[in-house]
C-alpha cells in the first residue's frame, strides 16, 4: 500500500498543452489506432474499478488489502479523468 500511495499522482499534474499540435501532425491511420486504443482504455478502466468495488473489496478482508483496493479505485478514477 505504502508503495502504490507514493505513486499518487492528479489530472492537473498531466501537460495536455500540445497534445491537439501533436494529434494534427498524425496521420489519419494513426489517428485512427490511437482512437481505438483510448476506447479499450475508457472502457477498461470502468471494469477495472468496477471489480474493485464490487468483488475485491468484499472479498478481501486484510485491512492493508483493502486499503490499496481503496486507493486503487482512486487511482482509477483518475486515470479515466484524462
Amino acid at each position: 500500500y505504502k508503495q502504490h500511495e507514493a505513486s499518487f499522482w492528479t489530472a492537473e499534474e498531466i501537460d495536455l498543452g500540445q497534445d491537439l499540435r501533436d494529434w494534427e501532425t498524425l496521420t489519419k491511420n494513426e489517428q485512427h489506432f490511437i482512437k481505438n486504443v483510448l476506447a479499450f482504455f475508457a472502457a477498461s478502466d470502468g471494469i477495472v474499478m468496477e471489480n474493485l468495488a464490487s468483488k475485491f473489496s468484499c472479498e478481501v478482508q486484510i485491512p492493508e488489502a483493502r486499503a490499496f483496493y481503496g486507493f486503487q479505485t482512486g487511482m482509477e478514477t483518475i486515470h479515466s479523468e484524462t
